[in-house]
């Protein structure tokens, strides 16, 4: 006779429909032990492999790095020829080649109704500002070993994202080793959309949120404030590091809520009803992991709330309510148990 009251009846035959019992699907703490050591050390050795050949490439990988600098750079070169081809209107004792390269321009200051401000932005794109003046073409490495430890974390660095899918899959794949036949359909179906995520946030962050974030940091009294910019190479990394990274794991979001959801183990209303604590969270995270300014948390914060909202929306689609419990009694009285 079967007992009725046996906790893991229900759950024996949910394990039967998907074709799979308890038994096969559970693992002792030694083998969940011995497939996480597995997984780490498949991950560690891409992530080894990719520091090497990015080392090798370190060249290349240096110019690719500095991308967001170099666009933030070329903004702020553009604002600094503004403010010193208004001096030079203003002044017309000031000489063109204190400021700029030749070949000058023809500044018609003596014409009747001259706009100074329609002059500057009609000649932006024209300006070159003097070598001497513009804002760093490239970010400084001021310790003796500087260059080449400099080199080899941009290596780590690279490594880092370009073994993070592998990585992502490993730990993917330790978690579907402790689940069902059905549950694990689930995580392999998410998976690509997982590092798709992944990599979208990733160059989020790296074409958009860090050169703005630079740009918007030195912008403010560049060529009036007499104050010099330069950025240390290593800080440079730092922040990059930081930004990208943190947008590609803001960016998984949506594919947790969705699984949470799919799998009956979170109801989409409770998304809906946490939204306001999910946007204060967002936003004092992105207070820890940005500089200390309104802007770059923004950047950083927005994303994560509207992420979280297309999250809540997509789980209502794929929503699983978990099976009802069916009180002992009924389940004596309809002859389930005997």
């Amino acid at each position: 006779m079967s007992d009725s009251s046996d906790p893991n009846s229900t759950e024996a035959h949910a394990a039967a429909g998907n074709g799979e019992s308890i038994d096969d699907s559970r693992m002792t703490l030694g083998e969940h032990l011995n497939e996480l050591r597995t997984r780490l050390m498949r991950a560690t050795a891409a992530f080894l492999v990719a520091v090497i050949v990015l080392y090798i490439y370190r060249g290349p990988a240096l110019q690719f790095i500095l991308i967001p600098y170099s666009q933030a750079a070329e903004w702020l070169d553009k604002d600094l020829s503004k403010v010193f081809l208004d001096k030079v209107i203003e002044d017309p004792e000031i000489s063109w080649d204190d400021y700029f390269f030749p070949p000058a321009l023809e500044i018609p200051r003596a014409e009747a109704g001259f706009d100074k401000a329609q002059f500057i932005e009609d000649h932006a794109d024209d300006l070159r500002v003097a070598k001497n003046l513009r804002f760093p073409e490239q970010p400084q490495a001021i310790n003796a070993a500087g260059p080449f430890i400099t080199k080899l974390k941009i290596a780590v660095l690279l490594s880092v994202f370009l073994a993070g899918p592998i990585f992502l899959w490993e730990m993917w794949m330790f978690i579907a080793a402790g689940l069902y036949k059905a549950e694990r359909r689930i995580v392999y179906s998410f998976f690509p959309v997982t590092l798709l995520l992944f990599v979208v946030g990733v160059a989020f962050g790296f074409y958009y949120m860090v050169p703005n974030a630079i740009y918007f940091l030195q912008a403010d009294g560049i060529g009036t404030d007499g104050i010099r910019r330069d950025m240390e190479l290593v800080d440079y990394m730092q922040f990059l590091r930081g930004l990208s990274l943190a947008l590609g794991v803001v960016f998984q979001l949506p594919v947790a809520q969705v699984v949470l959801s799919r799998t009956g183990l979170v109801d989409p209303k409770l998304y809906a009803k946490y939204r306001g604590h999910m946007a204060i969270a967002a936003l004092v995270i992105a207070m820890f992991l940005t500089p200390p300014d309104p802007f770059t948390q923004l950047l950083l914060a927005g994303p994560a709330i509207v992420l979280w909202e297309i999250g809540y929306w997509v789980s209502r689609m794929f929503w699983t309510p978990p099976p009802a419990i069916i009180p002992e009694d009924e389940l004596t009285e309809s002859g389930v148990a005997t």
